[in-house]
């Protein structure tokens, strides 16, 4: 199994404390037994970084299973600033 970050952006939350949110769109590619089956997988990981420590994250595994929609489902959790916290509930939402 190998994994391998494909884009990572970084958003800023507009407080006095500085809060960031880091994306990053990792792929893993899994080859089975059978030779017949290869899947890849896109997941989304997400951190949230006050004051250069991470105070919270999220691990979405296996939001989509081909490159279009993955990076689709990942642009549009950067440009609404999704926080961990509430990640899980917009991928439901966006599914």
């Amino acid at each position: 199994m190998k994994n391998h970050t494909l884009v990572s952006k970084q958003t800023s939350i507009g407080s006095k404390d500085k809060i960031y949110l880091d994306y990053s769109l990792i792929l893993t590619d899994s080859k089975e037994v059978d030779l017949f089956t290869e899947n890849t997988v896109y997941s989304i990981l997400i951190l949230q970084i006050e004051g250069g420590i991470t105070t919270q994250y999220d691990f979405l595994y296996d939001v989509a299973r081909d490159k279009e929609n993955a990076v689709a489902i990942f642009e549009m959790m950067v440009y609404n600033n999704v926080m961990p916290s509430n990640a899980r509930d917009i991928l439901v939402d966006c599914l």
